[in-house]
């Protein structure tokens, strides 16, 4: 059995309404990218922001593929991910700048509340200092952990679970499920389609 919480990640089609729309304060590109960017890497917010210039490279000498070399402050566990096409075109005039974990929680909400990412959600806020569950439109409830959980819950069963989890620095393939939500009534769901699948 897994806890059931209320999970909150941007699906492929909500990332790209941010992509597309068009932000007209320009402090808040900068925020918009590292969103972006953050949602295609799977990192942890404290390692995502500490990515420079010196962390990317190519993956061989003669190969195409570009990639992000880190080592994740929890665990302290080396890792490369590679840059596919949606995070290639983030990054293509440069890695966004150095920005504060406050900051960057505070303007990612701004962003999606300008962005219409409106729709009402179940979650929990802070209010007045404390934790409060109840529904509120998605972007009150976006913080900088829906870059790994919706890089974990858009990437699950496109690649295999093994590389995802060493990709997002899970120690096991359950803490994985765990935080992406996974319960026993998605397994049978995916095992039937595997097995009547030709």
């Amino acid at each position: 059995r897994t806890k059931i919480e209320h999970i909150i990640y941007l699906t492929p089609e909500v990332l790209n309404q941010i992509n597309e729309y068009h932000i007209y304060k320009k402090a808040l590109n900068n925020p918009k990218k590292w969103l972006l960017l953050g949602c295609e890497i799977g990192q942890r917010v404290d390692d995502l922001l500490n990515i420079t210039e010196k962390n990317i490279s190519y993956f061989k000498e003669d190969s195409k593929i570009r990639v992000i070399n880190l080592t994740q402050s929890k665990g302290n566990k080396k890792v490369t991910i590679p840059i596919n096409k949606k995070a290639e075109n983030i990054i293509k005039d440069g890695l966004p700048y150095k920005i504060a974990k406050p900051n960057f929680n505070k303007y990612i909400k701004q962003v999606c509340k300008d962005a219409g990412i409106d729709k009402i959600t179940e979650g929990g806020k802070m209010v007045n200092k404390r934790m409060t569950q109840g529904k509120y439109p998605k972007h009150e409830l976006i913080t900088s952990h829906v870059c790994r959980r919706s890089f974990a819950t858009n990437y699950y069963g496109k690649m295999p679970t093994s590389i995802l989890k060493s990709l997002t620095g899970h120690s096991t393939e359950q803490m994985l499920l765990t935080y992406i939500g996974k319960t026993s009534k998605d397994y049978i769901e995916e095992a039937y389609i595997a097995m009547t699948t030709k």
